[in-house]
């Protein structure tokens, strides 16, 4: 008789520890539920958000075969910004082939949709009051436009190649990477 509450008390400690190891599990099968349905859902946009949130080192892959190492630093609707060793780069979304990330957290899995309603246009009009030297990737040009910018609308772009008159106009549409160099000011 004097071993029957040590009985019932090994039997309920035996008990919880199966009610324990019933709970770590049924939380890693949630786990990994949340996980598929984020990976599930995750948007480019969304994806390129929570990798300017982890500031990382990234590498862009470009649909016309440039490749881009460097930090993102912003993201709108339209477009990606990076820190880059060669200066600032402005990379429209549908130019980008893919993305590499070597990241501790895993794949990154946004479906947000970014704070900036602005896009690459307006990006550009804010530099045109620097009056920068730019590098402007446009269509399937091959070679890019270089030059100072003198203006930006929502359409065109001007720049001035070099020191005479000529200028340069590129359609705003037809961009797919700017990049303003780090020596440009």
């Amino acid at each position: 008789m004097g071993d029957e509450p040590a009985d019932e008390l090994g039997g309920l400690e035996a008990w919880v520890a199966e009610q324990r190891t019933d709970d770590a599990i049924a939380a890693r099968a949630r786990a990994g539920w949340l996980r598929h349905e984020a990976e599930q859902s995750a948007t480019w946009v969304g994806v390129l958000l929570d990798l300017a949130e982890r500031a990382g080192r990234l590498l862009v892959q470009t649909v016309d075969g440039r490749s881009w190492s460097g930090t993102a630093e912003l993201v709108s609707h339209d477009h990606l910004e990076m820190s880059t060793a060669g200066g600032r780069l402005l990379v429209r979304h549908d130019a980008c082939a893919w993305v590499q990330v070597h990241d501790p957290l895993g794949a990154p899995t946004g479906d947000r949709a970014p704070r900036r309603s602005s896009g690459i246009a307006e990006a550009l009009a804010e530099l045109a009051a620097t009056r920068c030297e730019l590098v402007v990737w446009a269509g399937r040009a091959g070679e890019p436009v270089r030059g100072r910018l003198l203006s930006a609308s929502p359409e065109t772009l001007a720049l001035r190649p070099g020191r005479g008159p000529a200028v340069a106009i590129v359609r705003v549409q037809s961009i797919s990477e700017v990049l303003v160099p780090a020596t440009s000011g």
